[in-house]
């Protein structure tokens, strides 16, 4: 039974227990960036797991990609045309064929028009998601925290991998 609950715990509290508001935004905005990405690359891949390294809040940067990721398929015509217009800089040809020709570069699909686009709208939308976000989180991050630690589900599974842990002993 410990085995199974643990994960559920560790995810409750990733999304509303431990974080501040600081990482609470700062996941926001890199879930958005992440989630624009199309997937599918080593360019989404290294994404992620440079967000999983990092101690922002995985649960709200998992919800900024999943909301990202819906509404990012609605502006690919965008995407495309702005990295067209990033990879088509005849003063960039040469930077672009010497990281074609590195030995992993050429998976991250970066010479795809709609990836360029993307990526370059996440980056441009990380500080701006993450001022515009700030403020909510730490308006609503003490309730919510608070509301989590009286919910019946996480005083179940706290309760119920605690009496596991009794009961091995």
């Amino acid at each position: 039974m410990f085995l199974l609950l643990r994960p559920l715990r560790l995810l409750l509290r990733a999304m509303v227990l431990d974080s501040t508001p600081r990482q609470m935004s700062l996941g926001f905005a890199a879930g958005v960036a992440i989630g624009l990405v199309p997937r599918g690359n080593l360019l989404a891949l290294t994404l992620a797991v440079l967000l999983a390294a990092t101690r922002l809040n995985l649960g709200i940067a998992a919800l900024g990609a999943l909301l990202a990721a819906l509404i990012g398929s609605q502006f690919d015509a965008q995407f495309d045309q702005l990295g067209w217009m990033i990879l088509s800089r005849p003063e960039l040809a040469e930077m672009w064929q010497w990281l074609y020709s590195q030995p992993l570069v050429p998976w991250t699909s970066f010479n795809n028009s709609i990836v360029m686009g993307s990526f370059v709208a996440g980056l441009a939308l990380f500080l701006p998601l993450h001022f515009a976000t700030k403020p909510l989180f730490e308006r609503y991050a003490c309730s919510l925290s608070a509301y989590g630690k009286r919910s019946w589900l996480v005083r179940f599974i706290s309760g119920a991998e605690m009496a596991d842990r009794l009961g091995s002993v």
